[in-house]
């Protein structure tokens, strides 16, 4: 495939198995766009690295090879998620509940895979049973058989607890690693995906995988990102993270990825971590260096779905400890990226673009949405591109009348609501394309069949389809213009207001902050804790920068908060200082 002559980015939403819509929405934009920037998170993080590896190798068929990944996967889907052997059984059973099978089919499966607990838990109850036929007593077969359904629920329920409570934990709180399990032939998701990068990218796959270095070495050059949640510390990570931030165990790593992986990542000795006194490697661990990572690793690393997959294990300093608690490393998991950003739409922006950052979403399907004449299998019904002015802004109703609905629905509305509302502002909804999915496809259905696998790869080339017919960089641009003038002018003059009115009492103006602050007026600080003090020649040019920036707020006249400038959006935005979500020093 030609390299085309202009360029996009792209970011994708995450959502398990849904990830199976995107390689067409990538080929079908690859015909019209160069990609320079990738994201995504949890199965958009997938599809992140593969359309990183398939930009890098376009020369040589990447997004070609890209376009048959739906139909490989249409047979292969289930066997990507390959459960550690202690944890078959409840696998088996996860996958009846997601299916909603009724509760004699659901039981049937306990019974099959937790034969064993089932028939010692019985066994009190069939003995009872046994001796109540001679003599014969109905009495004692009702109480037997009773006790036999108690005994056998009891002890298949103390087997989930141990696996839960033990294995789980043991396992980093998954029951899938990644890695192909015994009993399979077809590779499990990590292998498959470590051997598909490199596929696509045009290398070998027996040799050094594809990285971020390689990406960012290649001509044009290619960014790709995705995110990914330390639990330990309670935050979201974009990743790559900075160098020698963090470190991974090798041990624990072989445990994740493919051998030539982690041999990789070890090949240099003086990446290995050491103590600073006697200069002795700290156990086995190593930097996790962001310029050599695998590009499997950051897929991996943002795809760790609770209980699905393990957690991924760095190790880092906490800084904040004391004594010889600091000394030691602390071990951090690393989850699903979904659980803090799983639609980084923010992903490349930047003011006033020159190049588009398409954005792939995944919805619920609602039948009661269908406008006349349509049908839930019409293409146009599932998916949504709100190019009209005016139009996309509303955020859909999601109803639930369960105790699990109200758990799932606190939880999406605390994890998702920043990325919900900057999808909906003028300026972005424009650019970003929904699919809309029903119960039964994608999510947590890893058992799909093929016609399913089929139809929403179809629908992913419809929504690239729609995104390269109805998008208009010009309007697009014209609209972020609006949008972002009327925000800048809004925080301008905010800027110049607050920067003019007189501090309160024990305070100072900010004026002679700039020209003469050294703490003075901080009694209960120690010297200690005043900082930044600049030059002051730094002092002076500080001072003219910042009434410059004063005057033009003032100079621009912008009307009062609320009130409609003829003919702008109505949407508004806030300019606020926010924390990056990369690893930042003071």
């Amino acid at each position: 495939m030609k390299i085309p002559e202009n360029a996009c980015d792209l970011v994708m939403k995450g959502g398990v198995t849904s990830g199976v819509v995107y390689p067409l929405v990538v080929t079908r934009l690859a015909e019209n766009y160069r990609f320079e920037n990738i994201g995504g998170t949890s199965a958009g993080a997938i599809s992140a690295v593969i359309a990183a590896a398939a930009e890098y190798g376009r020369e040589t068929g990447g997004f070609e090879k890209i376009g048959k990944l739906p139909e490989e996967l249409s047979t292969e889907l289930t066997s990507k998620f390959q459960p550690l052997p202690q944890f078959k059984p409840l696998f088996n059973v996860a996958l009846e509940l997601i299916k909603n099978s009724g509760p004699g089919k659901i039981a049937l499966t306990i019974c099959v895979n937790f034969w064993s607990s089932v028939l010692i838990g019985a066994i009190p109850g069939v003995l009872i049973v046994l001796l109540s036929f001679t003599p014969f007593s109905l009495s004692g077969v009702i109480l037997g058989i009773l006790l036999a359904l108690i005994g056998a629920i009891a002890w298949t329920a103390v087997h989930v607890f141990k696996l839960v409570k033990n294995d789980m934990a043991q396992n980093d709180f998954g029951m899938c690693t990644g890695l192909t399990q015994p009993d399979h032939t077809e590779p499990a998701l990590t292998d498959w995906l470590t051997d598909t990068i490199d596929r696509v990218a045009g290398r070998s796959t027996s040799g050094i995988p594809l990285t971020v270095h390689d990406l960012e070495a290649a001509k044009p050059a290619i960014t790709v990102r995705t995110v990914t949640t330390d639990l330990t510390t309670r935050r979201p990570y974009s990743l790559p993270i900075g160098p020698n931030t963090y470190y991974f165990s090798k041990s624990e790593f072989q445990k994740l990825f493919p051998a030539r992986v982690v041999d990789h990542m070890t090949r240099d000795e003086n990446s290995r971590v050491k103590d600073k006194g006697t200069k002795k490697p700290i156990g086995d661990l190593w930097y996790f260096k962001d310029k050599e990572i695998p590009l499997v690793v950051l897929a991996r690393m943002s795809l760790s779905f609770p209980f699905l997959f393990s957690a991924i294990p760095l190790y880092r300093h906490d800084h904040t400890l004391e004594n010889e608690h600091k000394e030691k490393p602390v071990r951090c998991l690393f989850s699903d990226g979904g659980l803090s950003s799983n639609f980084p739409v923010h992903f490349f922006d930047e003011f006033l673009p020159h190049t588009p950052t398409f954005g792939i979403s995944l919805t619920d399907f609602d039948p009661r949405r269908l406008r006349d004449g349509q049908t839930a299998g019409d293409a146009e019904a599932r998916i949504h591109l709100p190019f009209k002015p005016g139009k996309g802004h509303d955020i859909p109703t999601h109803e639930f009348n369960s105790v699990g609905g109200f758990i799932w629905a606190m939880f999406s509305s605390a994890k998702d609501w920043q990325d919900t509302l900057q999808t909906k502002l003028p300026g972005y909804r424009e650019r970003i394309v929904s699919i809309a999915l029903a119960p039964n496809e994608g999510g947590l259905n890893l058992n799909m069949q093929a016609p399913t696998i089929r139809k929403l790869a179809t629908y992913g080339e419809i929504a690239g389809t729609t995104l390269v017919q109805k998008f208009c960089l010009d309007e697009h641009r014209w609209r972020r213009l609006l949008v972002e003038t009327t925000a800048l002018e809004d925080a301008l003059k905010t800027y110049s207001d607050n920067y003019k009115t007189p501090a309160q009492s024990g305070s100072t103006n900010f004026d002679v902050l700039i020209t003469s602050y050294k703490g003075q007026t901080c009694k209960n600080l120690d010297k200690d804790d005043i900082g930044y003090q600049l030059p002051p020649a730094v002092r002076n040019d500080l001072k003219e920068r910042v009434e410059k920036i004063s005057r033009l707020g003032d100079d621009l006249n912008v009307p009062e908060e609320g009130k409609r400038r003829p003919g702008f959006p109505t949407s508004r935005s806030q300019l606020r200082n926010i924390a990056s979500m990369g690893h930042d020093r003071d």
